[in-house]
Formats: structure tokens, C-alpha cells, sequence
């Protein structure tokens, strides 16, 4: 309840300084939290008029996803364990999240660990990947996506200029 009255407050429409200009709900649930809780959040930033993008996984994403004019962002197996398909490579990863659109989200941008990531919404599809992999620990690197994303929406860029970002980012 503390949370939900926080993030309703940092929503309100002509707020000080500092207020949202967009909103992640990221990460895994804790034991006992409701898995309606990251959709709720999102559905209150759309109402406002603020971008959501929701990158969680399970029951959650599933709620989550059913909020009209949400972003999604899961990885393939989030998005696979979501959608009941196959996402073992881009091809079907993108079937997969296409299928998701009918249900209400803005977007589906789907990480594909070397292979990049992909946003799939109603007008397109956009791909970005880097020239060369990189090695290394890839933790963050899906956070960092996420930024970029958020970051792109609340300032109205345009999906491929979100996605260039992302990558870039996230490497």
C-alpha cells in the first residue's frame, strides 16, 4: 500500500521537479507479494499519461501483460514460459511476441542475449544487434536495456532509435 501511494504520488499530472516521466517495474517478486502489483503500477503511470515497461517474469509478465499500452521486456524464456511457444531463435521469439500484441501491450522488446533484441509493436518490427559479440559477464546487461528503453519512451523517440540504444547499453 506505502508503494502503491508513492508511485501515485510521483504520477500526479502537473507534479514538482522530479516526478515520473516514465516507470519500470523490474525484477523478481518476493514470496507473498501480489503478481498483480507490477501491473497495477503500470496501469496507474499509463492512466497518468507516463510510459511503463514492465520486465518480470511468470504470473506477473502474464498479468502485466494484459495491460493496454504497456511495454513488455522479457528475455526469450520469459517471453517463451509466457506465450506457450518455442523462442529458441529470433524468428520465433518475434512470432511469439507478435501473438502478445492482441492483448493490449504498446510494444513487446524481447532480449535475444547475442542475437540482440528486438521491439515488435502493431506498426513494426526492430532489430538491433551488435557488429561483433562481446564477452564477458552479461549481468546487467538487460537493466541496462530497460534504461535505455524507459529512457527513449519518455522522451517520445522513435523504436528505432530506442533500439539502437538499448543495445548500445546494454553492451
Amino acid at each position: 500500500a506505502a508503494l502503491t501511494a508513492r508511485v501515485r504520488a510521483w504520477l500526479r499530472p502537473a507534479g514538482p521537479p522530479g516526478t515520473a516521466a516514465g516507470i519500470v517495474v523490474a525484477g523478481s517478486l518476493p514470496p507473498g507479494l501480489d503478481t498483480a502489483l507490477p501491473a497495477r503500477l503500470a496501469a496507474m503511470a499509463l492512466d497518468a499519461g507516463v510510459p511503463a515497461v514492465v520486465d518480470t517474469s511468470g504470473e506477473a509478465l502474464g498479468r502485466a501483460a494484459r495491460v493496454p499500452g504497456i511495454v513488455l521486456a522479457p528475455n526469450a524464456a520469459e517471453l517463451a514460459q509466457l506465450t506457450g511457444r518455442a523462442c529458441d531463435d529470433p524468428a520465433d521469439a518475434l512470432d511469439a511476441a507478435r501473438g502478445l500484441l492482441a492483448n493490449g501491450p504498446r510494444a513487446v522488446v524481447v532480449t535475444l542475449g547475442g542475437d540482440g533484441l528486438a521491439a515488435v509493436t502493431a506498426n513494426g518490427t526492430w532489430h538491433g544487434r551488435l557488429a561483433e559479440p562481446l564477452t564477458g559477464n552479461p549481468g546487467g546487461a538487460g537493466v541496462a536495456a530497460v534504461a535505455a528503453l524507459i529512457a527513449g519512451l519518455a522522451t517520445a523517440a522513435d523504436w528505432p532509435a530506442i533500439v539502437r540504444e538499448a543495445v548500445a547499453l546494454s553492451a
